[in-house]
């Protein structure tokens, strides 16, 4: 599937709603809540969708690399600000 669609900041921020509303579950149903929310067509909506999921994929693996890293340094917090605080 390959869609050329430019998405606006509003499309754009209008799709993330919704998602987070309607959840990652891809049924009829997401699909034409999200084509009716942004006003795009199902092939545009489906292939912004699947670039966000690319995304997010991203950000998670970054994530539990950052906290594999945080075990590893025994989780310790070395800012001087905090140890003052205490």
């Amino acid at each position: 599937m390959n869609s050329n669609s430019v998405w606006t900041w509003e499309e754009q921020m209008k799709f993330l709603k919704a998602l987070a509303i309607c959840g990652f579950d891809e049924t009829l149903d997401m699909w034409r809540y999200l084509v009716n929310v942004t006003g795009k067509n199902v092939e545009e909506v489906k292939f912004h969708f699947e670039k966000i999921m690319v995304e997010i994929k991203k950000i998670e693996a970054s994530l539990i690399h950052l906290l594999k890293n945080e075990e590893v340094s025994g989780g310790h917090n070395n800012n001087r600000d905090d140890d003052e605080q205490r």
